[in-house]
């Protein structure tokens, strides 16, 4: 008869148990034991081997990481511009490890959902590009804050023109 190493309830063959090594585990022990050090995040596996990864289960990055501990362990990201149908005629160019889970944070504060995300480029220092990008459109276009009276078409544009890729290359979202 095998029992559980950890708990010693009775091992049914092939059904209620799984072994490591020469230990074998109930699932319930197994998953204590050995899943402690998986991070999901917003449902999706985040492996061992990414600069962000943090034991756990998370909605969002801000659930898991302040903002200055992300931004210590990885300035790579994205630049994104969003739109909401509430500022006709603006749009919002900002930066963040991850866009739709930013977008996502937006959504909370608007009953309607109206925020859309309208394109992304990453980056490899979101900090950085983001200045240089919000100097580029200040030239052209009226600003506030991180909100720019322009075409979402326009700055992507511009955007897509200091990445150096074609502008039909850029990445569009669907949402």
């Amino acid at each position: 008869m095998n029992t559980c190493t950890s708990c010693k309830i009775e091992l049914v063959d092939g059904a209620n148990w799984s072994a490591k090594g020469r230990h074998k585990f109930c699932r319930a022990c197994f998953k204590n034991k050995y899943n402690k050090k998986r991070m999901f995040l917003d449902g999706k596996y985040i492996p061992i081997s990414s600069k962000i990864h943090k034991p756990g289960i998370f909605k969002s990055l801000d659930d898991a990481w302040s903002h200055v501990e992300l931004d210590n362990k990885d300035v790579s990201g994205e630049i994104y511009i969003m739109t909401n149908e509430a500022f006709k005629g603006w749009v919002k160019v900002g930066m963040s490890i991850n866009a739709k889970d930013r977008l996502t944070k937006y959504q909370t504060g608007d009953p309607h959902r109206s925020y859309k995300l309208y394109s992304t480029f990453h980056t490899e220092d979101r900090h950085e590009t983001e200045g240089q990008i919000h100097q580029i459109l200040q030239a052209e276009y009226k600003r506030q804050n991180e909100w720019f009276k322009a075409k979402p078409q326009e700055a992507e544009w511009i955007i897509s023109q200091y990445f150096g890729v074609r502008y039909e290359e850029t990445n569009k979202s669907a949402n």
